[in-house]
């Protein structure tokens, strides 16, 4: 599932729910900012691991579909525990929450709207 809502300065506050096929789901939630024809996401880029480490750069397609590509070092693993990955997603039209409103107040928030469809890797 994708969520997203963009503000008047260009940046965009989302979520991202990630099933794999195994059954681990990785969540993230947060504020990206503008970064080239997309946005991206930091968090913890000081941390000692990979698994720590988080950046997603995120862009958007025809139809709104969206891509996110997580760094390979800065996996985001911590957000979904052990093993857990996002590597690259695509967000067909069909997994995007559209015009979202208390949906991104707070990751419960997010965590609570539960339509998840699934990505495709």
């Amino acid at each position: 599932m994708f969520a997203g809502r963009e503000d008047v300065n260009g940046n965009l506050t989302f979520g991202i729910s990630v099933w794999s096929p195994d059954g681990q789901n990785i969540s993230v939630f947060g504020v990206a900012t503008r970064h080239g024809a997309g946005w991206q996401y930091t968090d913890s880029l000081q941390a000692g691991s990979a698994v720590e480490r988080c950046r997603l750069d995120i862009t958007r397609g025809a139809g709104r579909a969206f891509r996110v590509v997580a760094d390979p070092n800065a996996t985001c693993e911590s957000y979904g525990g052990v093993g857990a990955e996002i590597g690259t997603v695509r967000f067909p039209p069909t997994a995007y929450e559209g015009i979202v409103s208390t949906e991104l107040d707070g990751p419960e928030a997010f965590q609570r709207a539960g339509r998840c469809i699934s990505a495709q890797k």
